[in-house]
């Protein structure tokens, strides 16, 4: 039932200068969900995940990638 998530990096960044590419995974529920997922916060260690509704099951994770430009 989550609509949201913060995530710690696994290591800091140099600011917030980078970008995610992020969406929720579901490979055990029959019918999933698909939302749009958007980064509403970014510090140089975590950022924060929403999404348009609650999920429907706890099967749910959020898949990402990080990059950083300078």
């Amino acid at each position: 039932g989550a609509d949201s998530i913060t995530v710690s990096l696994p290591i800091a960044l140099a600011g917030v200068n980078y970008s995610i590419i992020a969406t929720l995974a579901n490979y055990t529920d029959g019918g999933p969900q698909f939302q749009p997922v958007t980064i509403t916060a970014k510090t140089a260690t975590s950022f924060t995940a929403s999404w348009n509704s609650p999920t429907d099951s706890t099967n749910y994770r959020l898949s990402f990638q990080v990059a950083e430009f300078q």
